[in-house]
C-alpha cells in the first residue's frame, strides 16, 4: 500500500542543529545538555545551537573591533551574514562602522562583511576580548564625537544660510559629513520645536488657533445600460481637516502657502485612484486653505448643486453619524433593559441568573423604583397575552371595515 515507503523512519528528517562556540566550551568543561543550567545561561535549546547567554551576562561582555575600538552590550544581536553567524555566542558581534561607510577606506573589515552594509553604513565585525571596556576607546565615544563635529558643523551651516533654518527640518549626513535643509510645514504641525519665533519664516508664531481645511472632488463615469448613453458624476466633499487637533494659524498658512499638504494627502488618500462599483474613481483635492473654523459658500453651494454636482459637508456627515451612534445606542440599550427586566420577572429560571440580569439594570442606571414598575408592567403584558380573547362576528367584521379605509 505504501510502496517502498519505510514508516519506522520520519518522512520529514529532523534538522541539524549547529552547536555555538559557547555550548562547546561549555560541553568540555564538563556541563552536560541535561545538568543544571551553567551560570549566566539559559535553558539548553537545540535550536538556538545550545547554551545562549541571558540579558544580564550579554550586558557584562566586551568585544573588539578589528582597529581596537571596545563596544559592550552584544551589539546587534544575532546576524547571519556570508556563511557566518556573528552572535555573542560564538563569542562575536556586529556593529555598524562609526568612521567608514559603503566599505571605503577600511581594510581590517571580514571578508564576509564587505559588502553588508545598514544603509550607507559599514557593518564591522567584532571579538569578544578580556580588555576592560573604557570609554575613551570605545564605540560609543567615536560615534559621540561624530555627532559633536556635527553641532559644531551646524553652527556654521546656520551662519551659511543667514539663520533662517529649522533643526526640525535638517537632516545631517553621516557619509558626507553635511547637513541639508528641507522646509516641510507639515513636520511643524505634528511636532513644532519653536512655540513663540519661527526662524524659518522670519515671524512670531501666532497664538491663534485654526486648522488646514480641503475639499475632495470625485469623478467617475456610471456606465449606461442598452440605449441609455454613460453619465459623469460627479461629487465634492467640502470642509474635510487636516490636523485632529487645532493648529497655530501661522503653521497653516504656511502649509498652504508651500502647497505641502497635497502631497502630505498622497499618503493619507492611499491612492489617487479608487475602485468603485460603477467604476475608477478619480480624487482631486481643492480649494486647500487655513481658517479658523470650516466656512462655507452658500452660493457656490447652489451652482454647484445647479450644475448637478453632489455637495457633501464633512460636518454635517459627521454630525449625522453621531446622532445615528446616539440612536443605535439608545435602542441597544432599551433592549438590553426589556431582557434583563423579562429575566429578573421570570421565578422559574436560576438566582444566578436573575442576578446577572439585576446587575445589568444597575449598569444601566435603573433606580429600584424603575425596576419593580418594569417588572409589574411586564407581569401585566404577560397576563393579558395568556387571557382567552373572545370575539364575535361584529368586531371582527368592524377590525376589517378599519382596515380598508
Amino acid at each position: 500500500m505504501h510502496g517502498d515507503l519505510d514508516m519506522g523512519k520520519p518522512i520529514f528528517p529532523t534538522p541539524k542543529f549547529t552547536m555555538n562556540e559557547l555550548t562547546k566550551t561549555l560541553r568540555r568543561a564538563g556541563h552536560k545538555k541535561d545538568g543544571p543550567i551553567p551560570p549566566g545561561c539559559r535553558e539548553y535549546r537545540d535550536y538556538n545551537g545550545g547554551w545562549t547567554y541571558t540579558y544580564q551576562a550579554i550586558r557584562q561582555l566586551v568585544f573588539e573591533t578589528p582597529c581596537g575600538l571596545l563596544t559592550r552590550d552584544g551589539g546587534t544581536g544575532s546576524m547571519s551574514y556570508g556563511g557566518v553567524c556573528w552572535k555573542p555566542e560564538n563569542f562575536t558581534t556586529s556593529i555598524t562602522c562609526p568612521v567608514y561607510f559603503n566599505g571605503e577606506g577600511c581594510s581590517l573589515v571580514h571578508e564576509s562583511l564587505k559588502d553588508c552594509r545598514f544603509g550607507t553604513m559599514q557593518m564591522c565585525g567584532c571579538q569578544l576580548t578580556q580588555r576592560t571596556f573604557d570609554y575613551e576607546q570605545s564605540v560609543d565615544k567615536a560615534h559621540d564625537d561624530i555627532w559633536r563635529e556635527a553641532e559644531v558643523k551646524f553652527e556654521d551651516f546656520k551662519a551659511q544660510m543667514g539663520g533662517r533654518i529649522c533643526k526640525n527640518h535638517c537632516r545631517y549626513r553621516r557619509a558626507k559629513r553635511q547637513w541639508e535643509f528641507n522646509y516641510d510645514p507639515l513636520k511643524c504641525g505634528q511636532a513644532c520645536h519653536n512655540r513663540d519665533f519661527c526662524p524659518v519664516l522670519d515671524k512670531e508664531i501666532s497664538k491663534e488657533k485654526g486648522n488646514v481645511y480641503y475639499d475632495i472632488k470625485e469623478t467617475w463615469i456610471k456606465k449606461g445600460y442598452g440605449l441609455l448613453p454613460d453619465e459623469t458624476i460627479v461629487k465634492i466633499i467640502k470642509g474635510k481637516r487636516h490636523f485632529n487637533r487645532q493648529k497655530s494659524m501661522t503653521i497653516c498658512e504656511a502649509i498652504v502657502e508651500a502647497g505641502a499638504l497635497q502631497e502630505g494627502l498622497w499618503f493619507k488618500m492611499s491612492v489617487s485612484f479608487v475602485q468603485a462599483e460603477s467604476g475608477l474613481v478619480n480624487r482631486e483635492i481643492i480649494n486647500v486653505r487655513a481658517e479658523k473654523r470650516p466656512s462655507r459658500d452658500l452660493l457656490q453651494d447652489l451652482q454647484d448643486i445647479r450644475d448637478g454636482v453632489e455637495v457633501i459637508h464633512e460636518s454635517d456627515s459627521k454630525k449625522a453619524a453621531k446622532a445615528a451612534y446616539q440612536e443605535r445606542k439608545i435602542k441597544r440599550s432599551e433592549q438590553a433593559k426589556r431582557k434583563a427586566i423579562r429575566i429578573l420577572a421570570d421565578e422559574s429560571l436560576d438566582s444566578t441568573e436573575r442576578y446577572a440580569a439585576a446587575r445589568k439594570l444597575a449598569k444601566l442606571k435603573m433606580s429600584y423604583d424603575e425596576i419593580q414598575a418594569a417588572k409589574a408592567e411586564y407581569k401585566q403584558e404577560q397576563e393579558k397575552r395568556k387571557a382567552p380573547i373572545q370575539l364575535d362576528i361584529f368586531s371582527i367584521l368592524q377590525e376589517e371595515a378599519r382596515e380598508h379605509e
